[in-house]
């Protein structure tokens, strides 16, 4: 799979709903990074464990992380 199809996977994941898509991947990239979340709760360490353990949630939040390193810093007016 290319860097870009993997990273349309990626997105497509993330805007799936919250409970499937962008939650269990920021919980990856979290994890990834070594990075706790903010606040801690019971519910959000199982989503993190899971999220770790499954490793097409894994390699979407490093495609996502990858991207956003490798893109130009811009502002909201760039946008």
């Amino acid at each position: 799979m290319s860097f870009n199809d993997a990273l349309a996977d990626a997105c497509c994941a993330w805007q799936d709903n919250r409970d499937a898509g962008s939650t269990p991947i920021r919980a990856a990239a979290h994890r990834a990074l070594g990075v706790p979340h903010y606040f801690t709760a019971d519910w959000l360490h199982v989503v993190e464990n899971q999220a770790a353990s499954d490793a097409r949630t894994m390699k979407r939040a490093r495609v996502l992380m990858q991207a956003l390193a490798d893109s130009q810093p811009t502002d909201a007016a760039g946008w």
